[in-house]
């Protein structure tokens, strides 16, 4: 449905009871890649393949509910994930380990944990309200390197939520 039909719908959804009330299916996309200026990030022979996430949602509800769910706010960050680099030393692993130098096992393979994640949180600034919310993301590491994302989100209604598909998505 056109965001701005989502938008009257959540107006309404107060004055109607939750078993008239359509759920709302909104699935997000990543469209992006880095850019070939940026040698760090960069791959040779890289192909975008877009990630899809969904966000589901049983009925129609207010933004601000969305993200206090904790099922949804982890999709958040999953459609969300920035991509963090190797800051000078080690090496960039599947776009999301970074390693030390002294990192390496005795058979020279990288023994490498994760970066500490991202902080996904209701931006303090501006009042949350049923059509409207703000998202803050907290780095955790310096950004070094740059990826660029652009993000489709579709809406679609769903009259039978049993019928709703259902896609799994990873962030990288």
């Amino acid at each position: 449905i056109p965001f701005i039909s989502y938008l009257s719908a959540l107006q309404k959804s107060q004055l109607l009871s939750d078993d008239m009330v359509n759920g709302v299916e909104i699935s997000c996309e990543e469209k992006g890649s880095c850019p070939s200026s940026c040698h760090l990030c960069h791959h040779h022979g890289e192909q975008t393949s877009p990630i899809p996430v969904l966000l589901e949602v049983s009925r129609v509800v207010p933004l601000y509910s969305l993200v206090q769910d904790n099922v949804t706010k982890e999709a958040f960050k999953s459609a969300t994930m920035s991509s963090y680099w190797c800051a000078g030393k080690g090496d960039v692993i599947d776009n999301w380990c970074r390693c030390d130098l002294s990192a390496f096992s005795k058979d020279g393979l990288p023994n490498c944990s994760p970066l500490r994640q991202p902080i996904l949180r209701l931006a303090p600034y501006l009042e949350p309200s049923s059509t409207m919310v703000a998202l803050e993301w907290l780095d955790v590491e310096p950004l070094i390197g740059c990826k660029i994302s652009d993000y489709v989100i579709q809406h679609k209604r769903v009259e039978d939520p049993t019928e709703a598909e259902v896609y799994t998505g990873k962030g990288s």
